[in-house]
């Protein structure tokens, strides 16, 4: 009796599964339509997007190549042998098209053009030498949709004329500045005369509080 109760239970259970199979056919990665693909692109960096998908086929090589992706480039945990596979195979293709740039590692600054990101939105910039700082600042002038900036640098430095130059883009909404440095600030040296779009501004610097004026 428990035997073919068991055998009964059985055949139900199984012919359930069949009919949820029928029902919810389970679909391969691979045979997703692009525009699931590229949504689950613009939660990857440009590293883990060409070492996962760039070399799984021909149609994920198109696809990498041909996505509007809002690019994470350049973390701090990328070697230059990766990075520069990943620069070659994808990055240089998007560069007119990237919206977002994260450069952390003083190398990877270096295959940049910035004046060639015309749609560049944000960029974060860490471990930059400050001459380097100030070239792409003053690149940065002309970039129309730039409108969040995060920068960290330690060192002696030329904070003044990096103040100048920030408060002079023309497009800033964010801007956070972390000067990991003991020199004092000379604001005197800092230009009050122009307009700055920025309305959300964090600082962590070495001033007064009376010199917040």
């Amino acid at each position: 009796m428990n035997v073919n109760k068991r055998h009964s239970t059985s055949t139900v259970d199984d012919a359930e599964k069949k009919k949820f199979k029928q029902d919810f056919p389970i679909a391969q990665f691979e045979h997703l339509a692009n525009e699931l693909i590229y949504a689950i692109f613009d939660h990857l960096d440009a590293q883990q997007l060409h070492q996962s998908f760039f070399s799984l086929n021909q149609r994920f090589q198109y696809l990498c190549l041909n996505a509007n992706l809002s690019l994470r480039i350049g973390m701090s945990s990328a070697s230059k042998t990766i990075f520069e596979r990943s620069f070659n195979d994808i990055i240089s293709h998007h560069q007119h098209r990237i919206r977002s740039l994260y450069l952390f590692n003083p190398f990877i600054i270096d295959y940049f053009t910035i004046s060639q990101c015309s749609q560049l939105q944000t960029l974060t910039l860490g471990n930059i030498e400050w001459e380097r700082l100030e070239n792409v600042l003053i690149t940065l002038a002309s970039a129309p949709n730039l409108v969040s900036l995060s920068i960290y640098i330690g060192g002696v430095g030329k904070q003044a004329t990096v103040y100048s130059l920030v408060f002079q883009l023309p497009a800033l909404k964010s801007c956070k500045l972390n000067f990991q440095t003991n020199v004092p600030l000379k604001l005197s040296a800092i230009s009050i005369n122009s307009v700055s779009p920025i309305e959300r501004l964090i600082i962590m610097d070495n001033y007064s509080f009376d010199e917040i004026n």
